[in-house]
């Protein structure tokens, strides 16, 4: 009987090991690699010898050495659910799926991704906002599911754009209750006007225009027509672009621009936002 063993490195390839029974298998399998280029966990050993195979020269020689052979009786091919939860303002969610079958290996499946839950977003009309979407990916021999491996990915959907990320990035930081606690002679004092760029253009000068706050010093480098430099500035309205993230009271950092309005600086934008 054969005994299967899965190849890390190959994905796709799929070894077998003859043996009398599993226990069989596993011992020889155990012997095959007693030098340390197999890894078995406890879980490896409750399904049928699957492993690990490190290093190409490893698998070669045991191909060679006869103890294992080229030769899946049924090729196994990968099945991907992608699953995308959008939270309501009635505190209710709601989960989007697509499913995609077929696919001969893993990396397959993850080359093809980003088009599959791109057209996820735009089938489902998903509103703008951040989204983890999880992947479930499950190898299929035959009728049966041999394992799973999940993988999940960050999306960003804004004003028609979809951009993807590897995670969340950093909390950006909250000043509401600071500028809450101004007088109302500081907060007028402090009231000035920038853009804020779109995600596909994040150097541009011009953009959505919103209200910020920022301290007597910055004030006076915003009034200065030849100041090219940073300034610290307070949000003090909802912006439609960056919803999803960028809040009232959040502290954003912006580049002067000399007389024209200042704009988020494109490297916090990137730091915070893509």
């Amino acid at each position: 009987m054969k005994y299967y063993i899965e190849v890390s490195e190959q994905r796709g390839a799929v070894f077998a090991v003859e043996a009398e029974s599993e226990e069989d298998a596993i011992s020889k399998v155990d012997a095959a690699y007693s030098t340390g280029a197999i890894e078995l966990d406890g879980e490896d050993f409750e399904c049928v010898g699957f492993g690990a195979v490190k290093g190409k020269d490893t698998i070669d020689k045991l191909l060679n050495d006869g103890k294992i052979t080229e030769l899946p009786e049924e090729p196994i091919t990968y099945t991907v659910e992608y699953t995308l939860t959008v939270d309501g303002d009635d505190g209710e969610s709601t989960d989007y799926i697509c499913k995609a079958e077929g696919y001969k290996s893993v990396g397959e499946v993850k080359d093809e991704s980003a088009e599959l839950i791109k057209g996820l977003i735009r089938d489902h009309d998903i509103p703008d906002g951040m989204y983890e979407v999880e992947a479930e990916i499950t190898a299929v021999k035959g009728e049966e599911e041999t394992h799973e491996d999940w993988d999940t990915v960050v999306v960003v959907v804004s004003d028609g754009v979809i951009m993807f990320r590897d995670e969340w990035g950093p909390e950006i930081p909250d000043k509401s209750e600071f500028f809450e606690e101004l007088s109302e002679d500081e907060k007028k004092a402090g009231y000035i006007k920038f853009n804020i760029p779109r995600f596909d253009n994040i150097y541009a000068t011009n953009g959505e225009g919103v209200w910020g706050w920022v301290s007597p010093e910055d004030k006076a480098k915003y009034d200065d027509d030849s100041y090219t430099g940073e300034i610290t500035a307070i949000l003090c309205n909802a912006p439609l672009y960056y919803s999803y993230k960028l809040k009232w009271g959040a502290e954003v950092v912006l580049k002067c621009h000399g007389s024209s309005r200042p704009t988020l600086d494109p490297e916090w934008i990137k730091k915070y936002l893509l």
